[in-house]
């Protein structure tokens, strides 16, 4: 995440439910700060439409990714709907 203020607020909910396995940092999603393989899930929530190249960070979700590993992109917020519709008019 780029906001300290989301990163504060997800670490206190991480203490909150006894989990430690979770890591939450800040990096450029186009070179994620992180060896190949390292990850069993990534989140990515609103994020693709601000993106100059998406297919980069895609790639490089997949390479921090374990093999088997969980990528969960959310990004149902009316903008494609608002840009991309089927209504050619």
């Amino acid at each position: 995440d780029q906001s300290a203020i989301r990163i504060e607020q997800a670490k206190r909910i991480r203490k909150a439910s006894g989990k430690s396995d979770i890591r939450f940092f800040s990096t450029p999603l186009e070179q994620i700060d992180s060896p190949d393989e390292n990850y069993d899930h990534i989140t990515c929530r609103h994020v693709f439409e601000f993106l100059k190249d998406p297919q980069l960070v895609l790639k490089e979700f997949m390479r921090v990714l374990k093999t088997g590993g969980k990528l969960t992109l959310i990004q149902f917020d009316g903008f494609f709907f608002n840009y991309h519709h089927r209504n050619k008019e």
